[in-house]
């Protein structure tokens, strides 16, 4: 099922007891399940909404909320935001649990979210929404989404834009060239500079230009080496970078993108993928990946692995509030020369 299909039966008021969201578009996982919480009225969801906090999370909580009646309502939500992690911070089975108990919810809808796209096929829970036609996907939209998206993003701020300009935007972005890793938590990022760099109606060429990040270059890729390799001239270089012409949300974005790539190489290796089959299966380039491979056996992947966390910390804070983000880079490169002081 299409995100845009369930967003239409919710809508219409059908909501069955169980659905796996799935997908590549945090973005938009995230804004469904707003328009999900939805359902149940603010001054009730103390009572009637559960999502549980990923490092906190477990069964016998899960079983708690779900055995309780509602309060004030007819429905109960609960919302598993990150079924790996959860998964991995439980000491039952989780998937096997959610697959025993879902035939028995009358009251509580429960929404299992695979915000990382981690689950294949294989497992039971994702065959099992599968078979139900409650799997609930969430693909990256295509060029005419994507452009529909960003012309109804500028027309809700009460801007406007020309065709001409549109297509420069949508083509500056990065996000419909092929295999980009570009996703729309980014471009809307983007497009925020873009509608606050001048007071006019009209959303200029000048503003696209000067805003919107472009390609990146063999500057940042040696900032990004440093900042990983734990060298202590990785703080000047940034500093450096960011005071100049790259801006700070550009820097973010590959920053967050090669904690991940890092995580996720080590972890293949520790599983004795060779390297070409690593290289296709995470779709880098052969230039990138070289640079990436001997960064990732510095570390183990479960130290990989909390480098990582510490950076999706960082960027939910940078989604969900006002953050100092010039700081934090700052402090991830304090901790990843600690990293190595230690080693040594």
């Amino acid at each position: 099922m299409d995100y845009k299909d369930f967003i239409k039966y919710i809508r219409a008021g059908s909501l069955g007891n169980f659905y796996l969201f799935k997908g590549e578009e945090k973005y938009l996982i995230d804004n469904t399940l707003g328009i999900v919480k939805g359902i149940i009225p603010e001054d009730f969801r103390d009572f009637n909404l559960y999502i549980p906090d990923v490092d906190e999370f477990s069964v016998d909580a899960m079983m708690d909320f779900i055995n309780r009646a509602p309060l004030f309502h007819d429905r109960k939500l609960l919302i598993i935001r990150d079924l790996k992690t959860a998964k991995d911070n439980s000491k039952s089975e989780l998937y096997d649990k959610i697959l025993e108990v879902i035939p028995k919810l009358t009251d509580t809808t429960l929404i299992g979210v695979d915000r990382e796209n981690a689950l294949d096929n294989r497992f039971k829970l994702v065959k099992y929404a599968k078979d139900q036609g409650v799997l609930v996907e969430f693909k990256r939209a295509d060029n005419k989404e994507f452009e529909r998206w960003v012309l109804k993003k500028i027309s809700d701020s009460g801007k406007e834009i020309s065709r001409e300009n549109l297509r420069l935007l949508v083509d500056t972005t990065g996000y419909t060239k092929y295999r980009s890793t570009v996703d729309l938590y980014t471009v809307d990022n983007e497009l925020m500079k873009v509608l606050n760099y001048d007071e006019g109606k009209e959303v200029s060429k000048e503003a696209i230009r000067e805003t919107v990040t472009g390609y990146v270059d063999d500057n940042i890729f040696k900032l990004l080496e440093d900042i990983f390799s734990g060298n202590k001239r990785a703080i000047v270089s940034f500093r450096e970078m960011e005071s100049g012409s790259e801006p700070i949300f550009k820097i973010w974005h590959m920053v967050l993108r090669w904690g991940r790539l890092l995580f996720e190489i080590r972890t293949l290796k520790e599983a004795f993928h060779a390297d070409d089959e690593i290289r296709k299966r995470l779709f880098l380039s052969p230039y990138e990946f070289k640079r990436l491979v001997p960064i990732s056996s510095r570390h183990t992947a479960n130290e990989w692995r909390e480098v990582f966390k510490r950076l999706e910390k960082i960027d939910y804070m940078n989604k969900s509030s006002v953050l100092d983000l010039k700081g934090k880079i700052e402090e991830l490169i304090g901790f990843m020369i600690e990293k190595k002081e230690v080693m040594r």
